[in-house]
Parts: C-alpha cells; sequence; structure tokens
C-alpha cells in the first residue's frame, strides 16, 4: 500500500520499523530518524534537534545513517519524548504534501495494550499511541 501511495505521488510515506525501540524515547529517535523522506517536514524537525545536530547537516550530506541516529536518539529523552513527539507529528502533518506514516511492531513497544487514539482532520495519517498527535491513527 505504502509503495503504491508513494508511486501515485498523492502521498510522502514514511514507513518506521519500531522493533527495535525499547522506549518511547527511541521510537520517537527513530521516527524522527525515517522522516527525513519528508523533505518540508524534514526541514523542521531537523530544527527539534539542532542542539545535537550540526546545522549544516542534510539529509544525504555529512552524517551517516548511523550516526544520524545516534545524534537524533541524543535529543530525546525520558522527560522530553512526549513534546518532541508532538512537535514531529505537527511537523509531519504541516508538511505541503499529505503524509502517511506508518509504524510497525507499535504493539510490541505498548505491551500489547490497546493503541490510544486521536482523530483530526490533517495531512497527516499516523499510527501512535500516547501522544496528542494530529492525525488519522491507525494500529500496525
Amino acid at each position: 500500500l505504502l509503495r503504491r501511495l508513494d508511486d501515485e505521488g498523492t502521498f510522502e510515506t514514511i514507513f518506521v520499523d519500531l522493533e527495535a525501540a525499547s522506549t518511547p524515547a527511541d521510537a520517537i529517535a527513530e521516527i524522527a530518524f525515517q522522516a527525513k523522506a519528508a523533505q518540508g517536514a524534514w526541514h523542521r524537525i531537523r530544527q527539534l534537534f539542532k542542539n545535537v545536530l550540526p546545522q549544516e547537516t542534510e539529509v544525504s550530506g555529512k552524517v551517516a545513517g548511523t550516526e544520524l541516529r545516534v545524534k537524533l536518539r541524543a535529543g530525546v529523552d525520558a522527560g522530553n519524548w512526549r513534546h518532541t513527539g508532538d512537535q514531529i507529528f505537527a511537523a509531519l502533518a504541516d508538511n505541503e504534501q499529505q503524509v502517511v506514516l506508518a509504524l510497525d511492531e507499535l504493539p510490541i513497544l505498548k505491551g500489547r495494550r490497546p493503541i490510544r487514539t486521536h482523530l483530526r482532520d490533517t495531512n497527516l495519517c499516523l499510527a501512535a499511541a500516547e501522544f496528542s498527535a494530529r492525525g488519522y491513527i491507525y494500529g500496525a
């Protein structure tokens, strides 16, 4: 489905595998990393991490994938993951082109508990839990 939506050009699609995420902060950092696919949103997301991510860093530039993940993870902690997550989701929702954010393995992160949803009319479709994100939310 994501491939088809991406091919049609109607949506920007972002796939995030959360299997390796052991904490909500890990999940937020991985979402931020994968969100680099949405260029407009990535510019705003990168600003959230300006304390750990050099301003001149480009998506395909000086910071390699693993290093970028480490830097993004350094910018999210137990005290700010909800706020940072909300800001990331807001950046994705405000993206020029509509975004579909698919989160795989979310039930593993949530400990198989039900997913809380928030429904609002924006440019973001996502699967998420525990965030006051704006979007259409469905569990993967």
